[in-house]
């Protein structure tokens, strides 16, 4: 009497399928995983810059001004210092009490950019967020490497107007949306403007010290191609009602048109109509009066 016999293994068929399907499932992992990782660090960054902005607050209370930032490189206009960049270094946490140590980019391991007006009285200090879903961004990102998005996250009470600077006996005020730069072996402001290196909060610029990592440093903004970035110059700073008309009607013709023209404080500006003297001078006024 002959039997049937019947195989209770898998075909070779069926082991390519279950091989598949786990493969599948373990990039699923994976891929969740690292974006959670992702999602972790930028935690970690928006927490840092948060401390860090609480912390140099109390200093300003007690010093009446911005610690220098670590290892600082001047960026100038004309010759004269617009702002000091470097990073927020052992010379500036020693100096903070809330700080036991250094704080570092969960990624780089690297420092905290910072940035100080020439004022001592304005800063900025940046990082770069990974993922793109951080809220009052300007909603333009980039892929970096493996597709990975990163956009920058910059921190701090720069006013993101408008900076003085006297040079040559001068006094300028220029539109400056950032005092952030990405390539610091270019310290001359004109140039760092025509090459698009400023680095603005939620955009595809990042800082340098990405370099090296996932994370690329591409493209940058030019917010005023084709106008000067000078909107006022004169021997002294005047709050003459003319002189501060003139202002605004500069920062508007400037931002105008620009991604910046949805930022509140800019879009506010650009809302007031140019026959509209009494606001533009409350608004230039109180812009000047912090300068």
């Amino acid at each position: 009497m002959k039997y049937n016999q019947k195989h209770s293994g898998f075909t070779f068929v069926e082991l390519i399928i279950v091989m598949i399907i786990l493969v599948i499932l373990s990039l699923i992992s994976f891929v969740s995983f690292q974006s959670y990782l992702k999602g972790v660090r930028d935690a970690a960054r928006v927490s840092n810059i948060k401390n860090i902005e609480t912390s140099l607050d109390v200093y300003m209370t007690t010093e009446a001004k911005y610690p220098q930032p670590s290892n600082p490189i001047a960026i100038t206009y004309s010759g004269s210092e617009v702002w000091q960049q470097g990073t927020l270094g052992d010379s500036i946490i020693s100096q903070l009490s809330e700080f036991n140590e250094i704080p570092v980019d969960p990624l780089t391991e690297l420092e905290y950019v910072y940035s100080r007006l020439n004022t001592k009285n304005e800063y900025q200090v940046a990082t770069a967020h990974e993922r793109d879903n951080i809220s009052g961004q300007l909603g333009t990102s980039v892929y970096a490497e493996g597709q990975q998005l990163a956009t920058a996250y910059v921190g701090g009470n720069y006013n993101g107007i408008a900076a003085k600077v006297v040079a040559s006996g001068v006094t300028y005020l220029l539109a400056i949306p950032s005092i952030i730069n990405a390539d610091t072996s270019e310290k001359d402001l004109v140039n760092i403007i025509n090459n698009k290196t400023l680095v603005y909060n939620g955009y595809y610029n990042i800082p340098e010290t990405y370099k090296g990592t996932k994370l690329k440093i591409l493209g940058g903004f030019n917010y005023s191609p084709a106008s000067s970035i000078i909107l006022y110059s004169g021997s002294e700073l005047s709050t003459s009602t003319g002189a501060i008309q003139s202002f605004m009607i500069n920062i508007q013709n400037t931002y105008s048109g620009s991604l910046f023209q949805n930022v509140s404080a800019i879009n506010d500006i650009l809302e007031v109509a140019p026959t509209n003297v009494d606001k533009l001078y409350e608004i230039g006024y109180s812009i000047i009066l912090g300068l």
